[in-house]
C-alpha cells in the first residue's frame, strides 16, 4: 500500500496565467495580436470617419449654422458610438479577468483540500502499517480522516452476521450521538439506501448534495442542521465479502468528484487489505500457539507417561533425545550431546550385549521393535526401560534412521515385584486368619478348606476334604447351609447374611458372605464362601446397647443436676462471703466442713453428670506431659493397630493453667479426628514443644499473645481438607463426615475452649497429604504457685462497674448481687430474659457484664444472649448453667456468649472471669468461649 501523489485538476488554468491575468498582463500571442487589430481598426475609422464626415457635410450644406449643428450631432454620435464600443471591450476584457480570478480562487482551494486529503491518507496508510487490531485501527481512522482529512464526521459501520444489521463501531466528528438512533438494516428496512446499496451491491455511494437527494441519506434533516452538505461510503471487504463501510460527510456541496472518491476508495481497499493481513497473521499466531500448545502438551505427556522419544542416524550414529529421555538417563540437554555409543554406556553391563544386538539386527527389518533392559545409574541405581522403536529405510532398502521411544517403568517393576510379594503374604494370611474360608462342589462337598474353618470346627482340614456338612453340623444346620448353597448357585449371585449355627454344643453367631464358583469358562462349578465369627461382636454390641440406655439414664441426671446445682451455686458463694466477715476460728472450721461438703456435692452431681458431658469446672496447674501420656495411652489402646502413634514429648515442658477435662477432651477430639481421616490406617504424630511468642509471632492469631506457650500438634497423613473446608472447621454444626457420624461441634468445642484458655489453634492441611493442628496454650515457665488458691486479700475487685445478673433462681440472684457488690461492682437483677433484655436496652451504655443463666422460662438464656447481641454486638456476656453438658457449652458458643460458668463455682472463679471480662478490649465480632471453672 503505497501514497498517491497529489496531481492538478484537469482543465484548471495554471495559476500563474490567472495572476498575470489579474495584473492586466496577456501573455498569450493571439490575445495581444487581437488587441493591436482593435486599436488600429478603431483608429483608421475614427480618423475616415473625421476626414470623411466634415467634408461630405460641407459638399451637401451650405448654411454655416446648419452645418455646425449637424457636426455637433455628428460628434456626439462619434462619442456614443465610441464609448459602446469601449463598454463592449471593458465588459469583455474585466469578464475575462473575473474568470481567472475565480479559477486562481478555485484552484487554492482544490490544492489545499487535496493536500489535507493526501496528508489523511498518508497518516491512515502509516496506521494501517502500524496498527494490528482492528479494534484499534477503526477509531483512528475515523480521527485522522476528521482530524487531517477536514470531514465534517467519519463513521465505520460493520455488519452483524446474525441480525444483518450494521452497527456502528468507529466514529469522530461532530457526531454526539445521532448514529445510535438510526436503522441500519440490510434487510430492506434501512433509510439510508446509499449505505444499504454499498452493502448489498459492493459499490460505494456518494451523494453530492444532502438537501436536494434525500432518498439516498437517512437522516437528511439532521444532516443539514449539523452542516454536512455531502457524503461519501465505501465498501469495506474482509476475505473478499462486503463486511463493513466507511461514511464520511463534507461540508460542501459537490466535495466528492472523481479524483476523490477514487483516493477513497483506495483508502478503503487499503482498509480491507489490512484486515485481510491482520487476520492471516493472527491466524498465524493461532496457529503458532497451537503448535506450541501441541509441544508443550507432548512434553507434558512425555513427562507424564514418562516416555522419551528419539531418533538416531544410522549414518552418523547421533542421536536426538527430548527433554524426557534426557530426564530419564539423568543428562543435562544443554551440555550433554548424546550418541549411540553414550546410549549403550549407560545400559546395565549383563543387559549391554543383547540390547546392542537388538538394534543391530533391527537395522535390516521393518516391523516395530521392542525391548526391555536395565540402566545402570552413576550413583549405582538401576532403572527399568522399556524401548520401542521402528527403521526408516530408502528406495534402495538402505536403513536411514531409527525413531522410538524409551519408558521408564521402574515404578511398575517395583510395582510387579510388590505384588508377587503381596500375593505370597496374602496367602500366608489367608492361611493363619481365623476366619473360615472353604470351597464346596455342586454337590456341597468340600473341596478347600482352610485352617481358620477347621479351628472352628474342631477338626484337621483333611477329615473334612471331601465330605459335605453333614460332617460337622448337625442335620438342622446342614440343611439350612446346604439351601442358601443352592439359591447361590442357582441366581449366580453373592449372597451375604448372619447365621448362627451349633459347635461342639454351643451357638456361634457367623457374618457368612458366599459366592458362586466358577471355571475358566464361566460355568459356575461350585461355592465359595468365608464365614467369620462374630459371636463375641455380638456381646458387644448388645453390651453398647445397655451403655446407651446408661447414657440416656445420664442425660435424664443431667437434667436433674441443673436444680442441684443451682441449689449448691448460692452455698459455694456464700460461704465465701461469710468468710470475708468470720474471725472465730470455731466458724471458721464450720464454714470450712460446709463448703467440703457442697463442693463434694457438686463433684456427685458432676460424676452424675458424666453420662452426658466429658468436663469438670475447676481451674489448675496442668502438667503437659502428663495429660499427654494420657492421650498416648488411649490412642494406643483403643484406636486401630493401622494407625501408628509416634509421640515427642520432652521430659521439660512447661506447665500450664486450665481445666484438665477439657484440655484432654480437646486433645482426645483432635486425635480422633486424625483417626477418621485415615480409613486406611497411616502415622499419627503427636508432639509438644515449649516456645517463647515475640511480638513478630503474634501475627499468627489476632488471639495470639507474646509470652511463653506449650505447642501441641496433631499431625495425619490421612486424606487432609481443601482451603475452603479448613476456613469453616470451626463453625459450630460444620461437618464433613456423613450422617450420624458426627455433629459438627467437636472442633468448634475445642476452639472455643482453647480460646478460654488464652491460646489458639492453627491449621494446616493439604488436600491428599494429611493435616496438622497446632495447639498454643500460654504457659508458666515456672510452675507451682499457679495451682494454689490465692489470698482472700488478692481476689480481683471491681470499680463500680454495673453487673446485670439474670437468673430464675432468686436465692442464686440475691447471693450473687452480695458477692459482687462486696468486691466493688454494681448490680442489676433480672428474673428472666425479658426483663434482662429491657434493662440492657434501657441502660446498656452503662451496663458492663451481663452473667446469665442458660435455663430460664420465658425467654432462656440462648434467646436472651441473641438477643442481647441483637442490640449490642459487642456486649460482654458470661453464659452459666448447671448444665455441663457439652451441647449446653456449644449452645453458648453458637449464640455468642464470650464465657461459660459451670454451675456451682466459687466466688474465686467468679471474680477472675469476671475481671478477666471487664479488663479484655471489646473487639468487633470477638467471641472467645471459656469455661471459668
Amino acid at each position: 500500500m503505497g501514497e498517491a501523489v497529489p496531481t492538478q485538476p484537469a482543465g484548471a488554468a495554471p495559476p500563474t496565467t490567472c495572476l498575470l491575468a489579474l495584473l492586466g498582463v496577456f501573455n498569450d500571442q493571439h490575445l495581444r495580436s487581437r488587441a493591436w487589430r482593435v486599436a488600429g481598426a478603431y483608429a483608421l475609422f475614427a480618423s475616415l470617419w473625421i476626414l470623411f464626415s466634415d467634408r461630405v457635410l460641407r459638399a451637401f450644406m451650405s448654411d454655416p449654422e446648419l452645418l455646425l449643428q449637424v457636426s455637433l450631432y455628428k460628434g456626439l454620435g462619434f462619442v456614443a458610438a465610441t464609448s459602446l464600443m469601449l463598454l463592449i471591450l471593458n465588459c469583455r476584457v474585466f469578464g475575462q479577468i473575473e474568470d481567472s480570478q475565480q479559477a486562481l480562487i478555485t484552484h487554492k482551494i482544490e490544492i489545499e483540500r487535496f493536500k489535507r486529503l493526501y496528508a489523511a491518507l498518508s497518516q491512515v496508510n502509516e496506521s494501517i502499517l502500524r496498527i494490528p487490531g482492528r479494534d484499534e485501527l477503526f477509531p483512528k481512522v475515523c480521527e485522522t480522516l476528521t482530524m487531517q482529512g477536514g470531514f465534517l464526521m467519519a463513521w465505520i459501520g460493520w455488519c452483524e452476521p446474525e441480525s444483518r444489521r450494521i452497527v456502528p463501531v468507529a466514529r469522530a466528528g461532530d457526531e454526539n450521538g445521532c448514529l445510535d438512533h438510526v436503522p441500519f438494516d440490510l434487510e430492506g428496512r434501512s433509510e439510508d439506501q446509499g449505505l444499504g446499496g454499498v452493502f448489498r451491491e459492493g459499490r460505494s455511494s456518494i451523494c453530492n448534495d444532502l438537501r436536494h437527494d434525500p432518498p439516498t441519506h437517512a437522516w437528511p434533516d439532521e444532516a443539514a442542521r449539523r452542516g454536512y452538505r455531502a457524503s461519501a461510503v465505501f465498501p469495506i471487504r474482509f476475505k473478499g465479502t462486503v463486511c463493513g463501510a466507511l461514511t464520511v460527510y463534507a461540508g460542501e456541496v459537490g466535495y466528492f468528484q472523481d479524483k476523490e472518491a477514487q483516493l477513497l476508495e483506495e483508502a478503503a481497499a487499503n482498509i480491507s487489505f489490512a484486515l485481510d493481513n491482520i487476520e492471516r497473521e493472527q491466524e498465524q499466531q493461532r496457529l503458532a500457539q497451537r503448535l506450541q500448545l501441541t509441544r508443550d502438551n507432548l512434553v507434558t505427556a512425555q513427562s507424564v507417561a514418562k516416555m522419551g522419544s528419539w531418533e538416531t542416524d544410522i549414518a552418523t550414529l547421533k542421536v536426538f533425545w527430548s527433554l524426557e529421555t534426557h530426564r530419564i538417563f539423568e543428562t543435562n540437554p544443554s551440555a550433554f550431546e548424546p550418541g549411540h555409543r553414550d546410549f549403550l554406556d549407560g545400559v546395565h553391563p549383563d543387559d549391554r550385549k543383547r540390547v546392542e544386538e537388538a538394534f543391530e539386527r533391527s537395522w535390516c527389518l521393518v516391523e516395530p521393535q521392542e525391548i526391555e533392559h536395565r540402566l545402570l545409574m552413576p550413583d549405582g541405581r538401576i532403572k527399568h526401560i522399556t524401548e520401542r522403536w521402528q527403521v526408516f529405510h530408502d528406495e534402495q532398502g538402505r536403513p536411514l534412521r531409527a525413531v522410538g521411544t524409551s519408558q521408564d517403568i521402574t515404578e511398575r517393576k517395583l510395582a510387579e515385584n510388590e505384588i508377587l510379594r503381596t500375593t505370597h503374604l496374602l496367602q500366608a494370611v489367608a492361611d493363619s486368619v481365623p476366619d473360615a474360608v472353604y470351597v464346596k462342589d455342586l454337590e456341597g462337598r468340600y473341596l478347600l478348606f482352610n485352617g481358620g474353618a477347621a479351628r472352628l470346627v474342631g477338626k484337621e482340614a483333611a477329615e473334612v476334604i471331601g465330605k459335605d456338612d453333614l460332617s460337622i453340623f448337625s442335620l438342622e444346620d446342614a440343611c439350612g447351609v446346604r439351601e442358601t448353597d443352592r439359591e447361590v448357585i442357582s441366581s449366580g449371585q453373592p449372597w451375604a447374611t448372619e447365621e448362627v449355627l451349633s459347635l461342639s454344643g454351643k451357638p456361634h453367631a457367623f457374618l457368612t458372605t458366599k459366592a458362586p464358583y466358577r471355571d475358566a469358562d464361566g460355568k459356575i462349578i461350585g461355592t465359595l464362601g468365608i464365614s467369620c465369627d462374630i459371636t463375641e461382636r455380638k456381646q458387644l454390641e448388645r453390651q453398647l446397647m445397655r451403655a446407651q440406655r446408661l447414657e440416656s439414664i445420664g442425660t435424664l441426671a443431667s437434667g436433674i443436676a441443673h436444680d442441684l446445682n443451682n441449689v449448691l451455686a448460692p452455698i459455694l458463694m456464700s460461704i465465701d462471703l461469710l468468710r470475708l466477715q468470720e474471725k472465730d476460728a470455731r466458724r471458721l472450721d464450720i464454714l470450712k466442713i460446709i463448703e467440703s461438703s457442697a463442693e463434694h456435692g457438686a463433684n456427685l452431681v458432676s460424676q452424675v453428670c458424666s453420662f452426658a458431658r466429658g468436663f469438670a469446672g475447676q481451674q489448675v496447674v496442668v502438667q503437659t506431659g502428663h495429660l499427654l501420656r494420657q492421650i498416648e495411652k488411649i490412642v494406643n489402646e483403643t484406636f486401630l493397630k493401622s494407625i501408628h502413634l509416634r509421640c515427642e514429648i520432652p521430659a521439660d515442658l512447661w506447665t500450664v493453667t486450665g481445666d484438665p477435662n477439657q484440655l484432654h477432651q480437646v486433645l482426645l477430639n483432635l486425635c480422633i479426628n486424625a483417626r477418621d481421616a485415615m480409613p486406611d490406617g497411616g502415622t499419627l504424630f503427636l508432639a509438644a514443644s515449649n516456645q517463647m511468642l515475640d511480638e513478630d509471632c503474634v501475627v499468627l492469631s489476632m488471639d495470639a499473645t507474646p509470652g511463653p506457650h506449650v505447642v501441641i500438634q496433631v499431625e495425619d497423613n490421612g486424606t487432609g481438607m481443601r482451603p475452603e473446608i479448613a476456613e469453616r472447621i470451626f463453625e459450630p454444626f460444620f461437618t464433613t463426615k456423613e450422617p450420624g457420624r458426627g455433629t459438627g461441634l467437636g472442633l468448634s468445642t475445642a476452639g472455643a475452649i482453647i480460646k478460654s484458655h488464652g491460646g489458639f489453634i492453627l491449621v494446616k492441611s493439604t488436600p491428599g497429604e494429611g493435616s496438622r493442628f497446632s495447639v498454643y496454650l500460654p504457659a508458666q515457665v515456672e510452675a507451682g504457685s499457679q495451682g494454689d488458691h490465692p489470698a482472700e486479700d488478692e481476689q480481683p475487685r471491681g470499680h463500680g462497674e454495673w453487673v446485670l445478673v439474670v437468673d430464675d433462681e432468686a436465692a442464686a440472684r440475691q447471693i450473687t448481687q452480695q458477692v459482687l457488690e462486696t468486691y466493688g461492682y454494681r448490680v442489676l437483677t433480672a428474673a428472666d430474659g425479658a426483663e434482662a433484655v429491657a434493662l440492657y436496652a434501657a441502660r446498656q451504655h452503662e451496663i458492663a457484664v451481663v452473667l446469665t443463666d442458660m435455663m430460664m422460662p420465658v425467654m432462656d438464656g440462648a434467646a436472651t444472649i441473641q438477643e442481647l447481641r441483637r442490640i449490642n454486638p459487642q456486649a460482654r456476656i458470661i453464659a452459666a448453667s448447671g448444665i455441663h453438658a457439652e451441647s449446653t457449652v456449644s449452645k453458648a458458643v453458637s449464640t455468642g456468649a464470650d464465657y461459660f460458668i459451670p454451675k456451682p463455682c466459687k466466688t474465686e472463679v467468679l471474680l477472675k472471669v469476671l475481671h478477666e471480662v471487664v479488663s479484655r478490649p471489646v473487639l468487633p465480632d470477638s467471641r472467645s468461649l471459656s469455661s471459668g471453672a
